[in-house]
């Protein structure tokens, strides 16, 4: 069973990094990496816990901020190939907000599908419109969002490869999903399908 941590960097809009394990396992993983390095380290020397994989939702500054520190312990970082030059450009808007990331190279190139990690299938799920390679995973029936999907609203669509359709054509992706799977946003609070099939204006 897989068990969620969020650690939250609140100087930029709330932004998680997750911190997913299995009962029994040492071996770790990460959905996105704002900036959670300390704490998330705290956690792991804490639990016999060491993060192996970095799943990325999408490119973003806020989502990779210490994808560098978490490399260089050994960990791999994954993300969609829409997204990859967000990993060493300033497509990743880094200078809009004065933080910056030193240029990385990703180990693996998403695409939807599963994939396996110790194990474990992780489904891949490409759901751009926030950016162009933005993906959503589901890992043991949850669902971590990235920037497509936020308890009440939808991540923006303004950004250089942001696009309003493309992430309506998302939300039925996820739309698909029981009613009782609970959500893993970027930013904020988790939430349920149902509930946004209630509440979200995006979602109904």
């Amino acid at each position: 069973m897989a068990n969620v941590r969020r650690i939250t960097y609140t100087a930029f809009g709330n932004a998680n990094t997750y911190l997913v394990s299995f009962d029994g396992e040492s071996e770790a993983l990460l959905v996105d990496c704002s900036r959670s390095y300390k704490t998330v380290k705290k956690i792991c020397e804490d639990c016999g816990l060491q993060v192996k994989l970095i799943l990325l939702t999408h490119g973003h500054i806020d989502h990779i901020l210490d994808v560098n520190k978490f490399k260089a312990d050994g960990a791999k970082i994954a993300i969609h190939p829409l997204d990859a030059d967000k990993l060493y450009t300033d497509k990743n808007l880094g200078s809009r907000f004065g933080l910056y990331i030193d240029p990385v190279e990703p180990d693996l190139l998403l695409q939807e599908g599963v994939i396996d990690f110790n194990g474990h299938s992780i489904k891949v799920i490409h759901t751009p419109g926030h950016t162009d390679g933005g993906v959503s995973f589901e890992i043991d029936g949850m669902l971590f969002t990235g920037d497509t999907l936020f308890k009440g609203t939808i991540g923006r669509t303004d950004f250089e490869d942001g696009d309003y359709a493309t992430l309506m054509h998302s939300l039925d992706k996820l739309k698909s999903y029981p009613d009782d799977t609970i959500v893993y946003p970027g930013h904020e609070y988790e939430t349920t399908i149902l509930i946004e099939k209630k509440y979200n204006p995006y979602f109904k």
